[in-house]
């Protein structure tokens, strides 16, 4: 009996896009509240809140749709860690942040990024096969 071709890329950028996404929003939360209220930093922090619930929603549809190749969401999620990490670096640019922080959330999305382009270039073969009798 075969069982289903689940794709490891997926399931890895699908869990790592869910626990980037809460790195993140805590990220943006402390933005907000450390900085006084201007108009670029309330942006700012509305931008990297959204790209967090972007990764949340989006790690969600990949675990959920593991066993395809279509590259639709990975697509969409490496869109939202690029969009995270040019809000992280202009983050120092408009004074709303440190260097420290910009480091750390440019840090944090790279291997989410790595992940979803490795998601993307999977082949519709690619995936392994695991036999039900091998385990037994």
């Amino acid at each position: 009996m075969l069982s289903h071709k689940v794709s490891g890329f997926r399931v890895a950028a699908g869990i790592i896009s869910m626990l980037t996404s809460l790195w993140v929003g805590l990220i943006a939360l402390l933005l907000s509240v450390s900085v006084g209220v201007e108009f670029s930093v309330t942006y700012l922090g509305a931008i990297m809140a959204s790209a967090a619930l972007g990764m949340l929603i989006f790690g969600i549809m990949v675990l959920a749709s593991a066993r395809t190749r279509k590259p639709l969401v990975p697509r969409l999620l490496l869109a939202t860690a690029g969009v995270t990490a040019a809000a992280s670096v202009i983050a120092p640019l408009v004074g709303a942040s440190n260097l420290q922080l910009t480091i750390a959330a440019t840090i944090s999305v790279l291997p989410l990024a790595i992940l979803a382009i490795l998601a993307m270039r999977e082949r519709p073969g690619s995936a392994k096969t695991s036999h039900a009798e091998d385990r037994t």
